[in-house]
């Protein structure tokens, strides 16, 4: 008998969340085509939605609602983390290397120096 009930509870949590799930679908796509917007043409759209299908289905399965937060402000952050955490999967370069390449970057452009070491010597006057 108890068997049943736990099925039955189960089976009534597992509802619960796959309406949930349907319910807030198109907010996985409005986060994922906001995210896409600043990416490069490379990255599939798809592949963002999939990855904050899944964002969903974390935040609908841990979602507290005595916490008094409405599930959508939950389920927004939990959705673009997923998204930010596939796309740093996919990615070969990690956060310290981009965020190094970006400063020398902009400084040798701010600066207006050529990228070459040599020749940047050569321009403040020093040799090898």
């Amino acid at each position: 008998m108890k068997t049943k009930t736990a099925q039955s509870t189960t089976a009534a949590k597992i509802a619960r969340r796959d309406r949930i799930v349907l319910e807030h679908l198109p907010l996985v796509k409005a986060i994922a085509v906001r995210v896409h917007e600043n990416l490069p043409v490379h990255v599939d759209l798809d592949d963002l939605v999939h990855a904050g299908v899944l964002g969903l289905f974390d935040a609908a399965t841990k979602y507290n609602p005595d916490k008094q937060v409405a599930f959508s402000s939950y389920a927004k952050h939990r959705i673009k983390g997923a998204i930010l955490d596939s796309l740093r999967q996919l990615d070969w370069a990690s956060r310290d290397l981009r965020r190094r390449h970006f400063q020398y970057s902009s400084t040798s452009s701010l600066l207006d120096l050529p990228s070459d070491e040599r020749s940047s010597s050569a321009r403040l006057g020093q040799s090898f």
